[in-house]
């Protein structure tokens, strides 16, 4: 069993239960069994697990519904959750793109100067 995370249902306080699980083919998941005012884990053994599958910082979840007996049912995912911030990061390559093409014109126009210099200063015979 894994750790518990404070969290409030109905308002009250309590603790999101999440455990270490594998997955079939042997990926590492994570399994948010349910809520509870306790902050010890409850026995889990394993076994099958149907749910929600939810976004959970960096990783992927399991949210169980129903939740393991004992335990209140958890939080619906939410959408909003999942950070929406790609208006932002198409921005950001718009304006490297720019700064590129800025650096490539400035050195285009001192390459052409460079160039120049050196057909006006040819030597005479």
């Amino acid at each position: 069993m894994g750790l518990g995370r404070r969290a409030q249902c109905g308002g009250r306080g309590g603790y999101v239960h999440i455990a270490h699980c594998q997955a079939p083919g042997g990926l590492p998941a994570l399994v948010q069994l349910g809520w509870s005012p306790d902050p010890h884990p409850p026995q889990w053994d394993g076994g099958r697990v149907s749910g929600r599958i939810a976004p959970f910082h960096k990783i992927t979840r399991l949210v169980a519904d129903p939740p393991l007996a004992g335990l209140a049912a958890n939080a619906a995912p939410d959408p909003s959750d999942i950070p929406n911030n790609h208006l932002a990061y198409a921005v950001q390559w718009f304006l490297f793109a720019g700064v590129a093409l800025v650096i490539y014109a400035l050195a285009l126009r001192r390459r052409a100067k460079g160039a120049a210099a050196v057909v006006t200063s040819a030597p005479s015979r």
